[in-house]
């Protein structure tokens, strides 16, 4: 493997490439590269990150980073990942754009470790979806069933919320101050 890169630092520049070991089943490269050059200009810490590359290659080479399997492949790591799914087509548009805005996704995705994917298209009340399509629903992913359930109740607590607050602000305001006699 051969990794090319370049350092600067105050006006001074320093480029060096870095030579790591390839897997025993990946073929021998046809010419060989540079060696590493540590003799960098720079004396501010230059040295520090060209030897900080250099383990980083070393590391990324013997796990075989560029050489996973893809999923489905022998040898590709299981890992179990759990999803739900809620449905939100039906509720008023400020609280299903509230779900789906970008802060309340990240606030989520953070506090839970769950991913959140908006699918399906809106279908107005009393009509059906379209064939092959579904209604606006939030799929969630997760590492673990519990990261997945804490999502859809931090979900399900926005959208009782917003969706109140919405119907207070559409409902009549009641009674005047002033009445006619």
């Amino acid at each position: 493997m051969y990794i090319h890169f370049s350092l600067s630092h105050q006006g001074t520049r320093a480029t060096s490439c870095v030579v790591a070991p390839t897997p025993a089943s990946a073929p021998a490269p046809a010419s060989t590269p540079p060696p590493l050059n540590v003799n960098v200009l720079n004396p501010h810490g230059a040295k520090d990150a060209v030897s900080r590359a250099a383990q980083l290659a070393m590391q990324f080479a013997t796990k075989g980073g560029a050489a996973k399997a893809m999923p489905g492949e022998p040898g590709a790591e299981q890992t179990k990942h759990y999803e739900a799914e809620l449905e939100i087509n039906d509720f008023p548009q400020h609280s299903r754009w509230k779900v789906t805005h970008r802060d309340t996704v990240n606030m989520i995705g953070e506090t839970t470790g769950a991913a959140l994917i908006t699918k399906g298209v809106y279908v107005p009340p009393g009509k059906q979806a379209p064939e092959g399509e579904r209604k606006i629903y939030l799929l969630i992913e997760g590492p673990t069933e519990l990261s997945v359930k804490h999502a859809k109740q931090a979900l399900k607590q926005v959208l009782e919320e917003t969706t109140e607050k919405v119907m207070r602000r559409d409902a009549p305001a009641g009674p005047g101050k002033y009445s006619v006699v």
